[in-house]
C-alpha cells in the first residue's frame, strides 16, 4: 500500500474513533490497536519512541477528528514547538471558540504555557521575535502584495538580476515560503484569495517535494513533506521527512533532473541571500527600518 493510502487509511480509522462515545472506546481496543500499529508504521522513522509514547499519553484520548484529520494532529503536536499547544489542558478543543484546525488563528494558546490566558496563536505569530521574517507575510494584505510580486516578478527585476535563472530561484524559494506558511497554518482555508495564491506557485517544483498534489490550502496544510531518499540524490539513505527550507540536495537534484542544471552549495546560498534582500526590497522596506 502506497504511503498517501495508508495515511488515508489512518485517517478514515480515526474518524470511526472519533465518532464512538467514550464507554465504546474503552471496549474497542481492537480498533484502537489498528490505529497505533498504522501510526507506527508511518511516523516511526522521523520520531524517537519516547516523543512518540507522549504523543500517546498526552494527546491521543483529547483527539476531535471534527477540529483535524488525525494524520494532521499527529504531526502538529509532534513536530510544532510545545509552547504554541493550542487548546485547553494541551488538547484540541473548542471552549468558547467555533470549531476549527489546530492552528487556527483565532484558536487559544493552552492556558498552562502562557501567562496571559487570552493570548491567542495569531498574537504569537505577530510579535517579530516569535518567528523568522516571513512572519509578516501572515497579513493579508501583505499576501497579496507578495503575490502581485511574483506574478509579474519580470517588472520587478533590474539589470543582471533579470534572467530565467534568477527567476527561476526566486520562484522556487517564494514556493517553498508559502507552502511552509500554510503547513504552519499561518495561511489557512479562510484566506480569502485562495486561488490566486495557489496560481503564483512553482507547481512543478511543489508537486516534487509533497507528498500530496496541493491545489487547496487545506491540501498544503495536511499534506507531508517527501522524504529526504526520494527527492536528494545527496541524501539517498536519509528517511526523514524533508523540512523547509529544503536542503541544498533536494534544490540540487531538482534542478538538474527538471531544469537541466547543475548548481554547486554556494549558488543556493547566494540565491537565498538575494531573494531574501528581495522581499526586503519590495515588500518589507518598511519593517527593516
Amino acid at each position: 500500500m502506497a504511503r498517501q493510502d495508508e495515511i488515508d487509511r489512518l485517517n478514515d480509522l480515526g474518524r470511526q474513533w472519533g465518532e464512538l462515545d467514550d464507554e465504546s472506546k474503552k471496549n474497542n481496543k481492537e480498533l484502537e490497536t489498528e490505529i497505533f500499529k498504522l501510526i507506527y508504521k508511518l511516523y516511526s522513522y522521523k520520531y524517537n519512541p519516547d516523543d512518540m509514547a507522549d504523543f500517546f499519553i498526552k494527546f491521543w484520548y483529547k483527539y476531535d477528528p471534527s477540529i483535524a484529520k488525525l494524520s494532521y494532529y499527529i504531526k502538529y503536536f509532534m513536530d510544532k514547538n510545545k509552547n504554541k499547544i493550542i487548546g485547553k489542558d494541551e488538547g484540541w478543543h473548542t471552549q468558547n471558540k467555533k470549531k476549527t484546525r489546530d492552528g487556527s488563528l483565532d484558536a487559544p494558546l493552552a492556558n498552562s504555557q502562557v501567562e496571559d490566558k487570552d493570548n491567542t496563536l495569531k498574537e504569537t505569530i505577530d510579535d517579530p521575535k516569535s518567528e523568522d521574517i516571513y512572519y509578516e507575510i501572515s497579513k493579508d494584505e501583505t499576501v497579496v502584495q507578495i503575490m502581485s510580486l511574483f506574478s509579474s516578478i519580470e517588472e520587478h527585476l533590474n539589470g543582471k538580476s533579470n534572467n530565467k535563472k534568477s527567476i527561476l530561484y526566486k520562484k522556487m524559494f517564494y514556493t517553498e515560503t508559502i507552502s511552509d506558511l500554510c503547513q504552519k497554518n499561518i495561511l489557512n482555508e479562510n484566506y480569502s484569495h485562495e486561488r490566486e495564491l495557489i496560481e503564483s506557485l512553482k507547481l512543478d517544483f511543489l508537486d516534487y517535494y509533497m507528498v500530496q498534489k496541493c491545489r487547496l490550502i487545506i491540501e498544503l496544510q495536511n499534506s507531508e513533506l517527501k522524504r529526504l531518499s526520494e527527492i536528494s540524490e545527496e541524501d539517498l539513505n536519509d528517511n526523514n521527512e524533508a523540512m523547509i527550507p529544503l536542503k541544498q540536495g533536494v534544490i540540487k537534484t531538482y534542478l538538474k533532473k527538471y531544469e537541466n542544471m547543475i548548481v554547486s552549495d554556494p549558488n543556493i546560498s547566494d540565491q537565498r541571500k538575494k531573494y531574501k534582500q528581495f522581499l526586503k526590497d519590495n515588500i518589507f522596506n518598511s519593517f527593516y527600518t
